[in-house]
């Protein structure tokens, strides 16, 4: 699998899970409402969760990113077909994230 296919998976992963469910802490309720404002939906569903994720760790990592991309760089992100350069700044937050545990 292509990595920059990946990060981008992850991130429409992220989305759907910021726009789903509540995580309980302001940087991940900020981020929700960043990528609502942005126009950026998630398509999944946290289904048989008796809870929310909670917001830290690796949830609360990509949560700031987010928070700190512009809404051209979270666009660009989640199109599917990412530019690597305008996204570049989100995409390198969100890769760091990735080695935290959620």
């Amino acid at each position: 699998m292509n990595f920059k296919f990946a990060i981008a998976a992850a991130a429409v992963a992220l989305a759907g899970i910021f726009t789903t469910a509540s995580c309980g802490g302001d940087v991940c309720t900020k981020a929700a409402d960043q990528l609502t404002a942005c126009g950026v939906g998630g398509s999944m569903s946290v289904s048989g969760s008796p809870m929310a994720p909670a917001c830290s760790g690796s949830i609360s990592c990509n949560a700031d990113c987010i928070n700190a991309a512009t809404c051209d760089q979270l666009m660009d992100a989640f199109s599917g077909m990412a530019d690597p350069v305008k996204s570049k700044p989100f995409l390198d937050c969100t890769s760091k994230c990735a080695a935290m545990k959620p």
